[in-house]
């Protein structure tokens, strides 16, 4: 099973990397082969909905990497009320790709997709955070497998708190495996 992780938080050592790091390992114990994009770090532009990637950024390889995944799990912080900027630059210059592209949306038919959210509130600002992913999974039928969020934690703590749930998301995705 091929699982990728599109991380969409600016940092790469705070409590969503913590998260997706302790997925990845058990997923990778379970048999899986993991990659994961830190995608504030890379050049994607914003959608035009033209139907096409540009030469000049890195949407094309990151699309690739999506429709060759069995799994994709979406990672974000949550800030202000909603998924971060660059996680939102990816789907928003994934989906017309989908919609242009009949081969593309064919290789993505009946893909799994799993959400890892970490608010940085303790109550839930964002109660449905994963909605628009939902309804992305719904138009172009592939499936939501799961989500997990994490609440107002310093990261050091969040794997003691939240293994279980951790482990409960992981071993659903991978029972549709």
């Amino acid at each position: 099973m091929k699982v990728t992780i599109f991380n969409g938080s600016p940092m790469k050592n705070d409590a969503v990397s913590t998260l997706t790091s302790y997925a990845s390992s058990l997923l990778t114990e379970a048999g899986a082969e993991t990659n994961e994009f830190f995608l504030y770090h890379m050049n994607i532009k914003g959608c035009m909905d033209c139907g096409v990637t540009r030469p000049d950024d890195d949407l094309k390889r990151l699309t690739e990497e999506f429709a060759s995944s069995d799994l994709v799990i979406f990672a974000s912080p949550v800030y202000t009320f909603g998924l971060s900027g660059s996680l939102n630059l990816f789907i928003e210059g994934l989906h017309p790709i989908c919609k242009f592209n009949e081969a593309f949306a064919e290789r993505i038919k009946d893909k799994d997709m799993a959400v890892m959210i970490a608010f940085g509130d303790a109550e839930n600002t964002s109660p449905d955070v994963s909605g628009p992913l939902k309804m992305f999974c719904e138009h172009f039928s592939m499936r939501f497998t799961g989500e997990f969020a994490a609440r107002n934690m310093e990261k050091d703590r969040l794997i003691q708190t939240y293994r279980n749930e951790i482990s409960d998301l992981i071993g659903k995705v991978m029972k549709r495996a």
